[in-house]
């Protein structure tokens, strides 16, 4: 009987001091079995649209599973990140972000959620060079003459932006506050609807990518005057940076990330993380991202949140200093 009372205590003292199962754990050895959700907080037909879409087909060779876009446009892209913040933390619902997202605290003081403590990054997948592009018929072919151009016409010059106090409308307000000049912002739900009202030179100048713009330089629709981020690149290496360009503080930091509800389970926040690494980074994909100026980065969840939190206190704090304001 003593026998048995032993091995009893050596068990219960053994069961106590192993570590219990983790649920996360569990859940990202059978995640994903369904369906997983992409929310676009902008319409349809954006970067972040055209970019994700390669590695839909990734992801579910790897995973076996579909990775679904949905768009929820509005509010400056508040409706969609509020859609994830409040979705289920099951691994089945995520947010795909532009570097915008850490510029809305700046503007938005009383947003419905906190931009850092309310997400959980899974990973920076890209980041893209974005250029100063005008009209192909606007009366300036450098960016020297488009500063000229904008101070003889103060007010004249129509920038166009993805969302009033996002990311294109403060780069924008940034840049001309430096120069001294002044242009008017139009505001659209997000960045095809400009693009197609500069083709249509309805517009005049706004922050474009290369892949988007490319089509448009070469059917001469529209040019490239200068580099608003990043260092110059091989296939455009004769457009300089607006910090080569005698602003050496200015860039605009244009990323796509991937992030999750907060109390997404770690483990399966890692397991994205490393399956998006490996997509982005496909070797069959290199080319066309170097195309479009395009470069993988598949970051990991903490060096994600790290930026995030950096940008956004760097955001805030431009914003103080020059006195920028979003349009009412």
């Amino acid at each position: 009987m003593k026998v048995i009372q032993k091995l009893i205590l050596i068990g219960t003292a053994l069961s106590v001091l192993a570590p219990a199962p983790s649920f996360g754990q569990n859940a990202a050895a059978s995640w994903p079995n369904r369906p997983v959700t992409m929310i676009i907080p902008l319409t349809s037909g954006g970067p972040g649209d055209r970019e994700f879409r390669p590695y839909q087909e990734k992801l579910y060779a790897s995973l076996g599973q579909t990775f679904v876009i949905d768009f929820k446009a509005g509010g400056n892209t508040v409706i969609g990140n509020q859609y994830v913040v409040k979705s289920k933390p099951d691994g089945y619902t995520y947010l795909i972000s532009a570097s915008g997202l850490a510029i809305l605290p700046a503007f938005t003081p009383d947003l419905p959620y906190d931009t850092i403590r309310d997400f959980a990054p899974v990973s920076i997948v890209t980041k893209r060079a974005m250029f100063l592009m005008v009209r192909g018929d606007f009366p300036a072919n450098s960016y020297q003459e488009y500063i000229a151009y904008a101070k003889a016409n103060p007010g004249k010059i129509n920038w166009g932006t993805a969302a009033k106090g996002g990311v294109t409308h403060l780069v924008g307000a940034w840049l001309h506050q430096l120069t001294n000049t002044e242009v008017t912002f139009i505001h659209y739900k997000g960045s095809a609807p400009y693009v197609i009202d500069l083709i249509a030179s309805r517009i005049d100048v706004a922050p474009i990518s290369l892949g988007t713009g490319a089509p448009q330089i070469k059917a001469g629709k529209m040019k490239a005057l200068a580099l608003l981020s990043g260092n110059r690149i091989p296939v455009m290496p004769d457009v300089k940076t607006i910090a080569e360009l005698g602003f050496p503080d200015y860039e605009y930091p244009s990323w796509l990330g991937v992030l999750a509800p907060a109390a997404t389970p770690p483990a399966i926040v890692n397991k994205f993380s490393q399956e998006l690494a490996k997509a982005v980074k496909a070797p069959d994909l290199a080319a066309s991202l170097e195309k479009d100026a395009i470069t993988a980065i598949g970051s990991t969840p903490d060096e994600f949140r790290k930026v995030l939190v950096k940008e956004v206190a760097q955001w805030k704090k431009l914003k103080a200093d020059l006195k920028i304001e979003a349009e009412e």
